[in-house]
């Protein structure tokens, strides 16, 4: 029988060092479950705990009864006990009000720069590239370059912005995997007698998206 889960640990500090992703910028980022306040989760004694808390008791010591934990890196799967103090509710809520109150790249969660921010929605704005390349160029999410260039976050930066009503059409869906130029290739090559499993490897895509492409099921507003 498989020994139970936290006899995998030689102890509560060596839990720690092995569930979370220690990044460049000095935060300690839980790896395992979460709650749905984004905040880490880990599972102690049959009961689901905060992971941020569980590791400030594991390498510091015990929280006051009656007080909270505040990032001050204001990200919550954060579990770097110098990057936590010991507070209140009211300064965890004061502190939640200081982070809204911080445009762009003044927010301490920020990923981009407002320089950035203009670069992608110029790049997109020219078309040729997809959202999923995009994020994977700037380490992010598709759905957050989709809200960048849309217009729906970081609105104080100026550049332009995708149509809303096309935001979903084509290169700008966010998980497309082909541009119109690609799309056009594509069944250009086909009509020349290309086979689509050479196709689908060429452009690194299922046969089942080159079949949709070539027989119009997809990409209906390419010509």
């Amino acid at each position: 029988m498989a020994a139970p889960y936290h006899h995998r640990y030689e102890s509560d500090r060596d839990r720690v060092e092995k569930c979370v992703d220690v990044r460049s910028d000095g935060c300690w980022f839980w790896k395992l479950s979460t709650f749905k306040s984004g905040y880490g989760m880990v599972r102690v004694n049959k009961r689901n705990l905060l992971a941020h808390r569980f590791c400030w008791e594991a390498i510091v010591g015990p929280i006051p009864d009656g007080a909270v934990l505040c990032h001050r890196c204001d990200r919550k799967l954060c579990c770097n006990p110098q990057h936590l103090y010991v507070g209140t509710t009211q300064t965890n809520a004061d502190d939640a009000i200081r982070a809204r109150s911080l445009l762009g790249s003044r927010h301490p969660r920020a990923r981009f720069t407002e320089a950035q921010v203009r670069a992608v929605r110029k790049e997109h704005a020219r078309g040729g590239v997809t959202y999923l390349q995009l994020a994977e160029r700037y380490g992010v999410s598709s759905g957050t370059i989709g809200a960048l260039v849309r217009g729906q976050n970081w609105r104080h930066v100026g550049g332009a912005l995708a149509p809303g009503t096309a935001r979903f059409r084509g290169a700008g869906a966010p998980l497309a995997k082909l541009t119109e130029k690609a799309v056009r290739a594509i069944r250009e090559s086909f009509e020349r007698g290309e086979r689509q499993v050479d196709l689908a490897r060429k452009h690194d895509v299922t046969m089942a998206t080159i079949g949709a492409v070539v027989r119009r099921k997809s990409w209906k507003h390419v010509a």
